[in-house]
């Protein structure tokens, strides 16, 4: 086990390091892969950082910040367009994104027509900073190079991303007169289907 351990940190480190893998990560054969050698936001992109934090590889985190910046500043296009969403910072990103990180809708609908991709891998920014010094009371954390896991300006940065999507989810959203309670929709779940029977 201690084995297998090192090597999914071997494999992390050196997909993650300097950019952030789309789905087949640095493995694709060939220049063309399968989905498009897109980047999925509906679970494959979170997976593959969920390991940073808990295993000390923080340094894969600021490739993930970037490219996740970038989605945010090009998805405020999809929120306006698609959504009228324009308060604040407002973006979405839906089930995939490619090369262009364009928030709008890359596949059929029942795929990826999930409004809180975007919000889902942006969360993971926020996981990171939950194993850093700055989230530790003890300051014990440090990435495997040695140097502190987040910087001000990162986590100023990590704090605007997170801040324009609770601004598209405060435009996006309505409160239902009946019961009180704030409501999403269009939206599908990420490979998900449902069966609705009657008026339920």
């Amino acid at each position: 086990l201690p084995r297998q351990f090192q090597y999914s940190r071997y494999l992390l480190v050196s997909s993650a390091s300097s950019a952030v893998p789309n789905l087949q990560g640095i493995w694709a054969d060939g220049p063309t892969s399968a989905w498009n050698g897109d980047y999925h936001l509906n679970v494959n992109l979170q997976m593959m950082y969920w390991g940073t934090g808990p295993t000390g590889l923080a340094l894969t985190h600021r490739p993930l910040l970037t490219f996740i910046k970038s989605m945010a500043t090009i998805g405020r296009g999809a929120a306006q367009n698609m959504y009228n969403c324009t308060g604040g910072s407002a973006w979405v990103s839906h089930g995939n994104t490619d090369h262009t990180l364009d928030g709008s809708l890359h596949a059929e609908s029942h795929w990826v027509f999930c409004s809180s991709c975007g919000l889902w891998a942006a969360l993971q920014l926020f996981e990171n900073f939950l194993y850093s010094p700055l989230a530790s009371s003890r300051g014990e954390l440090k990435s495997v190079t040695g140097e502190s896991s987040w910087k001000g300006k990162e986590l100023l940065d990590a704090l605007g991303v997170l801040r324009g999507n609770i601004h598209f989810f405060m435009d996006y959203t309505f409160v239902d007169s009946i019961d009180g309670f704030r409501h999403t929709g269009p939206t599908t779940s990420p490979e998900n289907s449902y069966v609705v029977i009657g008026n339920i």
